[in-house]
């Protein structure tokens, strides 16, 4: 009895024995939640088709989360809210992540991307045990789990994506696997020739890519020439991507939306 109560083999097999019986509770106390949110009110759960707002501070069970863990302080500054409740984590099997404005470790990182499928990170910096940032192909190596992944991330001046970072990124046999791929506000340093390459092999993945308002305009001109030859392209063997930059001519990026989603 004592092992099955502290280690139930699933969520739903625990709330099953807690209903039964409350030994199970008292020896092993869990909170079973689908969907936990730290927003400007928070932290908040889905219950009964709502959110209901809840003191996270007064729980003393541990938390099992099954679908979503979204963290989005209002307060900027709290870049530390995803790492305060690790502790009170006692598993992860939400398949949906999405962080924003956090500072982790990458121990951290893992440990919450263990079950993702849906990973969504908005101004987010994975540091290393010393301190220094996690370059951003390295982020993609831990990720061979995913489907869908969106990095909105390259305006934080801390994050380490130099031109070998995304050299290297487009040599990770993890993107093979991936339905969706979506880069925002993306730096110049961008290997573009390098994404060229991947793109001409690519069967599967849905990439998006979309530029920083800084790129210069020799850079706007090579975006382009990919776009074009897209666009004249009559039978892609490739999965065509959707390109975006500021001075992207409007009738074009129709063009390129309609391939790219076909």
């Amino acid at each position: 009895m004592h092992y099955i109560a502290k280690n139930p083999k699933n969520a739903k097999v625990y709330q099953k024995m807690i209903k039964r019986c409350k030994y199970f509770f008292v020896k092993n106390p869990i909170l079973v939640l689908s969907h936990l949110s730290h927003s400007q009110n928070g932290w908040s759960t889905w219950v009964n088709e709502t959110w209901k707002s809840i003191d996270i501070n007064k729980i003393s069970a541990k938390l099992w989360i099954t679908g979503l863990l979204h963290v989005s302080p209002a307060n900027v500054s709290n870049d530390s809210v995803v790492s305060s409740i690790i502790s009170k984590i006692y598993q992860c099997d939400f398949k949906r992540l999405s962080l924003d404005n956090q500072v982790i470790s990458l121990n951290e990182f893992i440990f919450l991307c263990l079950s993702a499928k849906y990973l969504t990170l908005e101004r987010v910096t994975v540091k290393n045990n010393d301190g220094t940032v996690v370059a951003f192909e390295n982020i993609i190596e831990r990720l061979p789990q995913l489907i869908f992944f969106i990095f909105y991330s390259f305006t934080n001046p801390s994050n380490n994506t130099s031109k070998t970072s995304f050299k290297e990124l487009w040599k990770n046999p993890h993107l093979s696997n991936y339905d969706r791929f979506y880069l925002k506000n993306i730096p110049e340093n961008f290997e573009i020739d390098c994404f060229y390459t991947y793109m001409k092999k690519n069967k599967k993945t849905r990439v998006d890519l979309e530029f920083s308002d800084e790129v210069s305009e020799e850079y706007q001109i090579r975006l382009e020439a990919i776009i074009d030859e897209i666009i004249a392209t009559k039978n892609h063997e490739y999965k065509p991507p959707l390109i975006n930059f500021p001075g992207i001519d409007q009738e074009k990026y129709s063009k390129l939306f309609d391939i790219s989603s076909g």
